[in-house]
């Protein structure tokens, strides 16, 4: 698949033996909906970039382009914190963005297991032939998930993250 911008418009296109894949991160209500603990640090974000307009927009496109859909969610059990950052280069990060991280580690009960908190939003809701990621338990949407296999297992030689 080819993804071409022409007009602010993107078109994707096949290509033979390629297969194109979204990764979404943290459409959960923790972080995109009010009532969600981190709403209001990205909140102004979110309404200047319109994402809650144009995420499922893109999504419905690239299903009837057949793209693979790959949700990378954090799932934290009631008593935990989020990890340090661990294998994060500091040094890439702005200091807002580390202050933010240290903040998020000292608090319990972030994206709780079977909570409203954890859930992915409706507007992107999985379907069946999606790929949620498992075992994600800090800011790093990599570092511990089956991304890679699934990349593998599915072609995708094409990743587009939002």
């Amino acid at each position: 698949m080819r993804m071409s911008l022409k007009n602010n418009k993107a078109n994707l296109t096949p290509t033979s033996g390629n297969r194109t894949a979204i990764l979404l991160l943290d459409f959960q209500n923790e972080f995109v909906k009010k009532g969600g603990k981190l709403h209001n640090d990205v909140a102004d974000t979110m309404e200047r970039t319109g994402i809650l307009r144009n995420a499922p927009k893109l999504v419905d496109f690239a299903r009837k382009m057949d793209a693979k859909i790959i949700y990378s969610p954090v799932v934290m059990m009631e008593s935990e914190k989020f990890n340090s950052p661990g294998n994060s280069r500091p040094s890439l990060m702005r200091t807002s963005e580390m202050n933010s991280v240290n903040e998020y580690s000292q608090q319990y009960g972030l994206f709780t297991e079977n909570t409203w908190n954890c859930e992915i939003i409706h507007e992107v809701e999985p379907r069946n032939d999606d790929i949620i990621l498992r075992d994600r338990c800090d800011f790093c949407a990599f570092e511990g998930t089956k991304l890679m296999s699934e990349l593998r297992d599915n072609n995708v030689t094409h990743l587009f993250i939002m």
